[in-house]
């Protein structure tokens, strides 16, 4: 009994931590108020094997977590594949979920800011345009961040661990990627 009465407080308290997040009039269930916890090498290699494409998915995760778990009101789909500027919006809602649960914040707007100029990085002349794999660092950062807060507040918290689609994946685009880092290296040597 007392051990359900200390569970229902602490779920109390979360949601109360939250509350600047969950849209208004959305009743949550608090061992939900969480994003999925995701290794931190398979954000990196699939984002660098699909020229980051895999970020698209991994922004459609966090809208669609904010959906489901927040109560947002948002096309995860459109607000994953127009990243570049849904990140305004995003970026701010991370910020003061980190803030809630005691992390360090970003600050949301600078991030989107930066996050959209590497991006655009990828229209600049010859090898300058690597520059815009520098993107990767935003979903990282985050994702060690929420890994670090599900470590702590949220044991139960789901997990996107390796699936067979990231296989289907790494096996189609890995290939790819090789061949693409190697016509580089031919045409920087042959200069």
């Amino acid at each position: 009994m007392e051990e359900e009465l200390n569970m229902q407080t602490q779920s109390d308290e979360i949601t109360g931590k939250l509350s600047g997040i969950l849209q208004q009039g959305y009743n949550p269930d608090s061992s939900k108020l969480c994003f999925p916890s995701t290794p931190v090498w398979k954000i990196v290699y699939l984002s660098i094997i699909s020229f980051g494409i895999y970020e698209i998915i991994y922004f459609y995760i966090m809208w669609k977590t904010l959906k489901n778990n927040f109560g947002y009101k948002v096309h995860a789909g459109a607000r994953g594949l127009f990243a570049c500027i849904t990140n305004f919006w995003l970026f701010p809602i991370l910020e003061k979920y980190f803030s809630a649960l005691g992390e360090k914040k970003i600050i949301g707007i600078l991030a989107a800011c930066l996050y959209f100029i590497i991006n655009f990085s990828s229209k600049l002349p010859d090898y300058y345009w690597l520059i815009s794999f520098g993107t990767i660092a935003f979903p990282v950062y985050i994702q060690i961040k929420l890994n670090r807060i599900n470590k702590n507040n949220f044991p139960d918290a789901p997990h996107n661990n390796w699936s067979t689609a990231n296989t289907i994946w790494a096996i189609l685009l890995t290939p790819l990627f090789l061949l693409c880092v190697l016509s580089v290296i031919a045409e920087f040597s042959g200069k």
